[in-house]
């Protein structure tokens, strides 16, 4: 959470003091433009300046602010999210891995961070998806003796299932952009 300056709450405590602008502006030793351009929330207080105005009002500095999310991802969130699109290419080394590493990352974190368990949501749908594409593929497969050139998707569904959209989307995460999984079904639902 991020701290974030309100000029809602400085004009609410400025009335509840009753004092005008120009007399606020005075008490706390700033232009009234300044005050003018703070109430309009144009533009940002410096610590001292919020400082003055809640000295000025008689208040504390939390009185005129309020925690709002931040919405810009940390470096260390970024690359956390990151590794759990790159966990999907566990399918390399064991079967089933792109869907049980990135089940047991979701379990591990989903509580602590919307981000991760959305994210997570979305890595899940498109691994069950491409698996059950493949179950699709190897049915037809099977089953329709006119349709053996359906051999040649299944490497193709592997690649792009268990690589390339998994990796790609991490790069994509790494960047600040959303995650690109196509072709999804959303067997799980985000939370409301």
């Amino acid at each position: 959470m991020e701290i974030q300056f309100s000029s809602e709450k400085l004009i609410t405590q400025r009335k509840l003091q009753g004092f005008s602008q120009e007399k606020l502006a005075e008490k706390a030793g700033i232009n009234i433009r300044t005050l003018q351009r703070l109430e309009k929330n144009e533009v940002t207080p410096q610590l001292y300046t919020l400082r003055s105005l809640a000295d000025s009002l008689g208040v504390k500095i939390e009185d005129l602010t309020v925690s709002a999310p931040t919405g810009i991802p940390t470096e260390k969130s970024t690359r956390q999210l990151a590794l759990l699109h790159f966990s999907a290419a566990a399918g390399c080394v064991f079967p089933l891995g792109n869907l049980i590493a990135p089940l047991l990352l979701w379990i591990y974190k989903k509580q602590a961070d919307d981000a991760w368990d959305k994210q997570a949501r979305e890595i899940l749908n498109f691994q069950m998806s491409w698996l059950l594409y493949l179950f699709l593929v190897l049915v037809l497969y099977f089953t329709i003796p006119v349709l053996p050139f359906l051999v040649f998707l299944i490497p193709v569904i592997v690649f792009l299932n268990i690589l390339l959209f998994p990796i790609y989307s991490g790069f994509r995460v790494i960047n600040n952009q959303p995650p690109f999984y196509p072709l999804t079904i959303p067997f799980l639902k985000p939370k409301t």
